[in-house]
């Protein structure tokens, strides 16, 4: 079961007292809020204190927010092994430097469908994600192959 707490930075921090927000409830008081975070795994989300628009979240857990899933999906609108043409919506969100080591982040994440998904976690596949958004897989004997990953 999960909880979603909502409250600003200097709130969290102990700083002030400002009203947070318990998902499916409403307002409740900063102290509260942060009593109810300390037990808690944690999802860090900035947003613009302006008009809202969400501008960074937290890149600890191993599991995408649904927001970089959008986000790698759009992007990433096929899995990006070459010659597969799996609709990215029906993909893994695949982390090309593994978590822990490299973080949930756009730039460590790639759309793979199951079965190539598995090529790399149980054949030692590997792949290198590119500046241009291609990506380049490396086989267990060597040879490489680039995809062109064009939306």
């Amino acid at each position: 079961m999960s909880i979603n707490v909502t409250m600003d930075l200097p709130t969290a921090l102990g700083l002030a007292n400002n009203p947070a927000t318990l998902s499916g409830y409403g307002p409740i008081p900063g102290p509260l809020a942060r009593m109810l975070a300390t037990d808690a795994g944690w999802h860090r989300m900035v947003h613009d204190p302006i008009t809202g628009y969400l501008l960074d979240y937290g890149t600890t857990t191993y599991t995408p927010p649904q927001i970089l899933r959008d986000y790698l999906t759009a992007r990433d609108p096929i899995c990006c092994f070459p010659g597969c043409h799996q609709p990215g919506i029906y993909a893994e969100a695949d982390h090309t430097n593994p978590y822990p080591n490299g973080p949930t982040a756009a730039h460590n994440c790639r759309m793979v469908c199951k079965r190539h998904h598995q090529n790399k976690t149980n054949h030692r596949w590997t792949y290198t994600s590119n500046p241009d958004n291609t990506t380049t897989w490396h086989t267990p004997n060597g040879h490489t192959y680039t995809h062109p990953n064009d939306p």
